[in-house]
């Protein structure tokens, strides 16, 4: 009574009729099973509805039977409801399943633990080529690569003995055509509803992606090819540079003495007629004659310092470690400037301490003096100023100057070969624009300090060397010897 709605008091007052309930397209088999009743004294179990008192329908499982008495008759009625929306529910499912494995543009497959194709969706079975009728019952391995059958096999028993695991793997596929696919398969077992564990697979052609990833493979293999082929070609002509470097440095020393020892004869025969010792001279004869001088020494200095710039280069520079005085060294640097200072009205200004220092003294005064000299070059009223002073066992020695100064942005390219600086109104100082290149390489490799340079445009300049006052004797090294051995 509850399955319809109503209760004992609805029966009993007549307001219920169970045949008024039933609609009408059940009401013919409601007369078929009062007949099979008669004449057997039961009938069948069978479907139908009854209307429920707010006009729904409930679906029941109706069966009746005749008592002993054959006057009466006993029926059960089973509710159905749940059951049909079980049953509803499942049909949705199978139906969506059937769409997706129909309708999806991937490779499906279901798979018996033997490999033999259970089913195969039609966009499976198209891309290989085949019908479903001819691929279902056929052995998977049939449209793999006979190459790739051995690990497909494994993979397959892998996954099937471990259900709760998710294999994923690259093969190829053979066309019924003949034809190649690369696919990457996705694969897990399942179990049918009869509990046997099945395998379901879910394939993507990735042959696309193969091709592409060849041919980034090959184009980086002939990359590779071009850099091995490169850096041959590049080390050949490094060593071809190198034995060039080898015959310039040969070139340079072997014409050194050529080029210094006559000019070593000009500049000392021009200084003797110009001190007059083979006579008197006049004032014109004194005049070129300086101008040689001058011009002779300047081509000696360009000379020495080529010839040091290619030694430095080659590495071949050996230091010659010797004890001496700084303030001596300091004076000595000094009074060969002196007089091209006296020439410009410059003070040349020395405060050097007494200090005993232990490195190479010829190196370190050709510094001293190239700072010295460009001291001077650049300045053109005040002062130049020589400073030492010991901070640890490091010394100092500033030279200073009132010069042009030097633009901020400049600095940087001090230390580089043949720069040449220029005036405020353009004019060319005269040099060979090695100096502070020397200087920089000779401080840091022979004398292992540092060069400094601080300056503000227009006012002036200080570069300051920061040196060891002792380099150790090593014992090592026959490039480094003591003169004082």
């Amino acid at each position: 009574m509850q399955l319809v709605g109503y209760d004992r008091e609805d029966l009993l007052a007549g307001r219920i009729n169970w045949k008024d309930i039933t609609p009408s397209e059940y009401q013919a088999a409601d007369e078929r099973a009062l007949e099979e009743i008669r004449q057997t004294g039961s009938c069948n179990p069978f479907e139908k509805e009854y209307f429920r008192r707010d006009g729904s329908r409930a679906p029941v499982l109706v069966g009746r039977a005749l008592l002993d008495s054959k006057e009466q008759v006993v029926a059960f009625v089973l509710d159905l409801t749940e059951h049909k929306r079980a049953e509803e529910a499942l049909r949705f499912s199978e139906e969506r399943y059937r769409a997706l494995h129909r309708d999806n543009p991937t490779m499906i497959f279901t798979l018996d633990p033997d490999g033999t194709i259970l089913s195969v969706n039609p966009f499976g079975a198209s891309v290989l080529g085949y019908t479903i009728d001819e691929l279902e019952g056929q052995r998977v391995l049939k449209v793999v690569h006979k190459d790739d059958r051995p690990a497909v096999a494994e993979q397959l028993k892998m996954c099937l003995r471990n259900p709760s695991q998710t294999y994923r793997w690259q093969f190829r596929k053979v066309r019924k055509d003949g034809g190649l696919l690369w696919v990457e398969e996705l694969a897990q077992a399942v179990y049918d509803l009869n509990g046997m564990l099945n395998a379901l697979v879910v394939c993507q052609d990735v042959t696309e992606r193969k091709r592409a990833e060849e041919a980034l493979r090959k184009v980086h293999e002939e990359l590779e090819q071009r850099v091995a082929e490169r850096t041959s070609e590049l080390s050949e002509a490094n060593l071809k540079l190198q034995e060039i470097d080898h015959l310039k440095s040969m070139f340079i020393a072997s014409m050194s003495h050529e080029l210094r020892t006559p000019l070593n004869s000009v500049i000392g025969f021009s200084s003797v007629l110009l001190n007059e010792w083979a006579g008197p001279l006049n004032g014109e004869q004194k005049e070129n004659l300086a101008a040689i001088l001058r011009s002779g020494r300047h081509l000696l200095a360009l000379i020495n310092d080529v010839i040091d710039v290619s030694k430095i280069e080659a590495g071949k520079i050996e230091p010659s470690i010797e004890e001496f005085d700084i303030h001596d060294l300091i004076e000595e640097a000094a009074d060969l400037m002196s007089e091209d200072a006296r020439g410009k009205g410059l003070e040349l200004k020395v405060g050097a301490i007494r200090l005993k220092m232990n490195t190479d003294r010829r190196r370190l005064l050709q510094c001293v003096i190239n700072l010295l000299s460009n001291a001077v070059k650049f300045t053109e009223e005040g002062s130049v100023r020589v400073v030492v002073r010991q901070v640890d066992e490091v010394v100092e020695i500033a030279i200073e100057d009132t010069g042009i100064g030097i633009r901020q942005e400049d600095i940087p390219k001090l230390f580089q070969p043949f720069v040449r600086l220029v005036t405020p109104d353009k004019a060319v100082i005269p040099g060979t624009g090695l100096g502070l290149y020397l200087t920089g390489r000779l401080v840091k490799e022979v004398l292992k300090g540092e060069v400094m340079c601080e300056s503000t445009y227009g006012r002036g300049t200080a570069f300051t060397l920061r040196i060891p006052g002792k380099i150790e004797l090593t014992g090592q090294s026959d490039r480094v010897r003591s003169r004082s051995d």
